[in-house]
């Protein structure tokens, strides 16, 4: 047969396909889901954890004397030997014959009405221990108190129930020491109270029995 009779496929060009009746091919998985709208497919932000809390540095307080901004001065104070530390602070000023402190302008008294006031070491009843406690002598009764300032007594003996206020070195083996002795009333009772004390000086031990002794007797 001659080759002339054979049909050339590519004569005519080339072939279209009818693709109106073919199946869509499946990408399951692959493609954004469909959607009405024109917005654009955003795929979701990923999570980001939320950052770690900081921790604030703790709060730093500075203590310049007791509670309440008192002086350094109005510290509780405790020591074991009463004669190697001074009761009141120094301040430089000259002493005071007739007192027995230190410059009496520089005395800051709590009461317009004390007798005398000044820093002493007091012994504790029950444990021994020797405080710093501001004396405070009024006309009807003595006081300590922690501080130099109104309210906080930590003893205190009325008029009316001394017994007697003495010198009192060798019961306490300490120099410069007095003791005030009292016998007060309570409700079951008397109650009988020895209060000793340390004085910065012998002078002012002796103005402080002096005193004591005249107005409280």
């Amino acid at each position: 047969a001659s080759s002339s009779s054979v049909p050339n496929p590519l004569a005519s060009g080339p072939r279209k396909l009818n693709t109106e009746n073919m199946p869509m091919p499946v990408f399951a998985g692959l493609l954004p889901p469909s959607s009405s709208s024109d917005v654009p497919y955003k795929a979701p932000a990923e999570e980001v954890p939320p950052p770690a809390p900081v921790e604030e540095p703790a709060e730093v307080v500075e203590r310049t004397g007791s509670e309440g901004g008192a002086p350094e001065e109005d510290w509780d104070v405790e020591v074991d030997n009463p004669n190697a530390v001074q009761a009141s602070a120094p301040d430089g000023g000259k002493k005071d014959e007739q007192s027995g402190q230190g410059d009496t302008s520089r005395i800051r008294y709590i009461y317009q009405t004390s007798i005398r006031e000044g820093w002493v070491w007091k012994r504790s009843q029950y444990l021994k221990k020797w405080r710093r406690r501001w004396l405070v002598l009024q006309p009807d009764h003595i006081a300590t108190y922690k501080q130099r300032s109104v309210g906080g007594q930590t003893e205190r003996i009325d008029k009316g129930t001394l017994v007697h206020i003495y010198a009192a070195d060798a019961e306490v083996m300490q120099t410069k020491a007095f003791c005030i002795s009292a016998s007060q009333k309570r409700t079951f009772g008397t109650r009988s109270t020895k209060l000793y004390m340390v004085c910065d000086t012998e002078k002012q031990r002796d103005l402080w029995v002096k005193a004591i002794q005249e107005t409280l007797k």
